[in-house]
């Protein structure tokens, strides 16, 4: 195939993003003004989170039950199911938060999400959320969540 001139070495450039501060497919560089791009806030559940570290008492004396998710953004909903690892920042402040409709469930429904990101999500859902406690990306490290296709899979918060 080398000899047929199939196979070739050559440079091609890098394309780099200064503002996402990541490098680029060519793809990306294509733009078309009338593509409107899919983003989704999708929750994976989080098997070891240490809730009790972040608030105490919020299972009202054992009578609810507290299921924790990690929050997570995406322009690719597509790779979701092929996902393996959720990436967080050691020394950024995350928030645990509570909608309001998820108030009454009989498992309390509570969600992990950076503090920077808080203002976004709120206008997004229209809602104000009620803060359970603020952390430091570091108790994150151990942190294992459930795959969203095989639920017996843990993947790990990195």
């Amino acid at each position: 195939m080398f000899d047929k001139g199939l196979v070739y070495q050559a440079y091609k450039p890098v394309y780099y993003s200064p503002s996402s501060r990541t490098a680029l497919a060519e793809a990306e560089l294509e733009y078309n003004a009338q593509h409107t791009s899919t983003a989704v806030h999708f929750r994976f559940h989080l098997i070891n989170f240490p809730l009790e570290s972040v608030v105490g008492g919020l299972d009202e004396g054992g009578k609810r039950h507290c299921s924790v998710y990690a929050l997570v953004w995406t322009t690719t909903p597509w790779t979701l199911p092929l996902n393996d690892a959720i990436c967080f920042a050691p020394d950024a402040q995350y928030l645990l938060i509570e909608p309001p409709e998820k108030h009454k469930n009989p498992i309390r429904t509570l969600y992990i999400i950076s503090e920077a990101t808080l203002p976004a999500f709120e206008s997004k859902i229209q809602q104000k959320v009620t803060v359970h406690g603020r952390f430091g990306g570091n108790l994150l490290k151990d942190c294992i969540y459930a795959n969203c296709m095989w639920h017996e899979v843990g993947m790990p918060m990195i």
